[in-house]
């Protein structure tokens, strides 16, 4: 059973996730926080000893959230192609939904505190390095059914797509345009499978939506 002091605490951890996606964790107050989920300074400092104690725990949030979403989509019961192929369109469609072109919410977390913090730092490469675990098992065994080409190295396989990833959802934010993810998602899958992505979305002048 929750209590009202967990309800609480985790509300501030929610809306200074939200806040610091949005905008960013260095230049989010903490007085913009308290109003944004309407508690009182007192209740923060039962909480927390400091906005940076705050900051752990939102990176602790969100660090699960790249796992989830490749064991979610690269479960081994579709053709790899099929994966790669949604794993790009969910990070497309969640965008567009979004319409804030605000990148990944650990990504941002990683540029904006990987100098702040090496705490916080080692939390999010290790974050990473699940993520890329998981994947790297899934890379293998489509190599052993003939999938992809059994030349790749599955882990540097697997960190290539989070490196891509990233990259892409870079520009996304830069560009306010979803064509980083779906050129990405197309080279990728000439490179591994041989074809491009079945959902051409290129506009005049080779931009996306």
């Amino acid at each position: 059973m929750t209590t009202r002091g967990e309800s609480t605490k985790a509300k501030i951890i929610r809306t200074a996730a939200e806040l610091a996606y949005r905008q960013g964790f260095q230049t989010t107050g903490l007085q913009e926080i308290l109003q944004q989920c309407q508690v009182p300074k007192g209740s923060f400092y039962f909480h927390f000893d400091s906005k940076e104690a705050l900051c752990a725990e939102v990176v602790k949030l969100r660090q699960p959230l790249i796992l989830k979403r490749v064991q979610r989509i690269f479960t081994g019961t579709t053709p790899l192609r099929e994966e790669i192929t949604c794993w790009f369109h969910t990070l497309i469609d969640f965008e567009k939904a979004e319409e804030q072109f605000s990148g990944c919410p650990v990504g941002n977390l990683a540029q904006e505190l990987s100098t702040v913090s090496d705490e916080l730092r080692k939390e999010l490469v290790e974050c990473f390095s699940t993520a890329a675990t998981a994947l790297a098992a899934r890379f293998q065994v489509a190599q052993e059914q003939g999938e992809i080409s059994a030349a790749f190295d599955p882990l540097h396989l697997a960190h290539f797509l989070l490196q891509l990833t990233q990259g892409a959802q870079l520009l996304v934010k830069v560009e306010r345009s979803t064509r980083p993810l779906q050129e990405s998602c197309d080279t990728l899958l000439a490179l591994l499978c041989g074809e491009v992505g079945t959902e051409q979305t290129t506009t005049k002048g080779g931009r996306h939506a």
